[in-house]
């Protein structure tokens, strides 16, 4: 079965490629927690030097419920 969700995101303005730090700063998680799941195998990301690189796509299966609940907390206030 298959659930498709609508995210409060603008698709378009999303990179195809997103670092730690956009993750940390779009779905309000830490950059420790990101590499975490990183270093978990729950995300897959390839290091170049000191930054990790990862698809927006990927980020957003992880934590995209992150915005939903976001969204859901402005409207009931």
């Amino acid at each position: 079965m298959t659930v498709t969700v609508e995210l409060p995101i603008d698709r378009a303005a999303v990179p195809e490629i997103v670092t730690t730090r956009w993750c940390a700063d779009t779905f309000g998680v830490t950059q420790s927690a990101i590499l975490a799941a990183i270093h978990d195998g729950r995300i897959s990301a390839t290091r170049f030097g000191s930054v990790w690189a990862l698809r927006s796509e990927d980020a957003l299966e992880v934590w995209g419920h992150l915005l939903l609940r976001r969204a859901r907390q402005k409207r009931s206030v």
